[in-house]
């Protein structure tokens, strides 16, 4: 909100529950578009050479243009655009705009060399791939080359809007991306058409952006190159967040390269598999981690060093109280959720198979996933990026290395396992640097996971019997009948899960409270802070 006749935002206290809420419903959204694109993508072309090369092609634009470039500016620009904020509407759109014109600039330079240069990019990801299926590669490649550019802006506009304490269109663009390209990919397999595959892609990023931006971006208004303006300090703050992603994006790159040398259809396999596991942590852990950063921001702006322990340790708490089942359940019945999901036209038996097979390792990933989100957000809050750093250099160096070692004995299911084993060293590494700091005793630890590990027991025999009585049948079975058996699973598991936590004394967690709930006191009601930090 501004004052009249001075453009300054008034920073009022954020309402969590209702920003989670926006958060939550869009990433349902999302994950109902996310699992209708691969369910096109599966009904079509399976796991054959043609997804192979569909699938790696769009790692490019999802690396450089999403995680590295995108997503790190979103996180870096935001305190940047706060401060302007702070100071009047006219200087977050001047901030704003010297931002995008410097980073369309510079990516749109580098979408042309990547152009010219993608048949040299595609052999360095997919070796293993036939020189047909290459050429197909880097035709799709070329056709996806503007999201290198439409990406980050993306992530500057919803930074704008975080900074002025609007959520929904941040929340809503993955979801204008991913319908977009579900779209194409219907009509493409029902025309024949395969550029559009990779035009789709291309056009559900700028509708994305142009969500972001509106009207405000084309309107007349203040020079962009302005003196004051100087987004030096948002390049430097996003160094150490950019080399985290380049770490874990070279253990993906090693990923896809050994994939591609396991024979045809195992990218599009792990594809699959990597859906699954994120189907978790995009609707639940995604939503509680926002809210749980921007209290975090805002005990740490505060000096509560308590307050930032108490809420870190819910969050552990709620994330793994969900994760945990999710998990388990999803290593025993990894066949029967790849069928109910994905199995439907092209996606036959023998595509159920190899997938299963990689997202047997993959399953475990999830708890992992979820602490690492949370200790790294708890870090970053005291503004600390050092130890995430080094946490996820370390997880990728062995996910790298398991990638190398593995395969040779165990397959495609190497792949899970080195994800995992990765994962879980990632969350070590954080957990034992912030074992001290959270006031995290050695019993305290043992003992809750000894009582987690006893509730899940119950679950994980549901789940098991269930894998065994079902078999395949899921496979064959009418779509009524598989949603109809699956939901008859899920509520036998749960219920199996309530009595383990029961047996093993574990209470229901008072965490869920955090959706509800404000970091603010009643009397800090009308307290300035940087929305920024709290937003991102």
């Amino acid at each position: 909100m501004a004052h009249p006749g001075t453009g300054v935002i008034e920073r009022v206290p954020a309402r969590y529950g209702r920003h989670v809420g926006t958060v939550i419903l869009a990433n349902a959204v999302l994950g109902v578009a996310a699992v209708a694109r691969e369910v096109v993508l599966a009904a079509n072309w399976g796991t054959s050479p043609l997804a192979d090369a569909y699938l790696l092609a769009m790692y490019l634009p999802d690396f450089v243009g999403h995680l590295l470039v995108g997503s790190v500016l979103h996180l870096a620009a935001v305190p940047f655009l706060a401060r302007a904020a702070h100071q009047s509407l006219e200087h977050l759109d001047r901030a704003s705009r010297r931002l995008m014109v410097e980073v369309a600039v510079v990516m749109g330079v580098f979408a042309v060399a990547c152009g010219i240069a993608a048949p040299s990019l595609i052999r360095l990801l997919g070796p293993g791939l036939t020189p047909a299926m290459q050429g197909q590669a880097v035709a799709f490649l070329r056709w996806m080359l503007p999201a290198l550019v439409f990406y980050p802006l993306y992530g500057l506009g919803s930074g704008r809007h975080l900074a002025r304490g609007s959520f929904w269109q941040p929340a809503c663009g993955p979801v204008v991306l991913a319908t977009t390209v579900v779209v194409s990919l219907a009509v493409a397999a029902r025309t024949g058409r395969l550029e559009l595959m990779g035009l789709g892609h291309a056009l559900g990023t700028a509708a994305m952006c142009a969500l972001q931006l509106g009207r405000w971006v084309v309107r007349p208004g203040p020079a962009m190159a302005t003196a004051g303006f100087h987004p030096a300090p948002v390049y430097r703050a996003a160094l150490p967040l950019g080399l985290a992603v380049v770490a874990g994006q070279f253990a993906v790159g090693v990923e896809r390269a050994v994939a591609s040398g396991l024979g045809a259809g195992t990218i599009a396999a792990l594809n699959y598999a990597v859906k699954v596991v994120n189907f978790p942590l995009w609707i639940f852990v995604t939503a509680i981690t926002t809210v749980t950063f921007a209290e975090l921001s805002q005990h740490a702006a505060d000096g509560d060093r308590p307050g930032a322990i108490r809420r870190t340790l819910a969050a552990l708490r709620l994330v793994l109280f969900v994760s945990t089942p999710l998990a388990v359940a999803t290593f025993f019945l990894r066949r029967q959720v790849l069928a109910v999901l994905f199995g439907y036209g092209a996606f036959d038996a023998a595509a159920v198979a190899i997938s299963a097979r990689v997202l047997a390792g993959y399953a475990l990933f999830v708890p992992a996933g979820a602490i690492v989100f949370i200790l790294s957000r708890s870090f970053h809050a005291r503004s600390e990026f050092r130890v995430p750093l080094r946490a996820a250099v370390a997880g990728a160096g062995l996910m790298a290395a398991l990638l190398v070692t593995m395969p040779a004995r165990l397959g495609p299911a190497a792949l899970g396992w080195a994800a995992t084993g990765g994962a879980w060293l990632h969350a070590g590494v954080l957990g034992l640097v912030a074992r001290s700091q959270l006031d995290v005793t050695w019993q305290r630890l043992g003992r809750g996971s000894a009582q987690l590990l006893v509730a899940v027991l119950p679950p994980a025999l549901v789940a098991w019997l269930a894998a065994r009585f079902v078999g395949d049948a899921w496979l064959v079975a009418p779509v009524l009948a598989r949603a109809m058996g699956a939901g008859l699973v899920a509520v036998t598991v749960s219920a199996a899960y309530i009595a383990g936590c029961a047996l093993s004394g574990i209470r229901w967690p008072e965490e869920f409270s955090l959706l509800g709930k404000s970091a603010l006191q009643p009397g800090q009601a009308h307290r300035s802070h940087p929305v920024g930090r709290a937003g991102s």
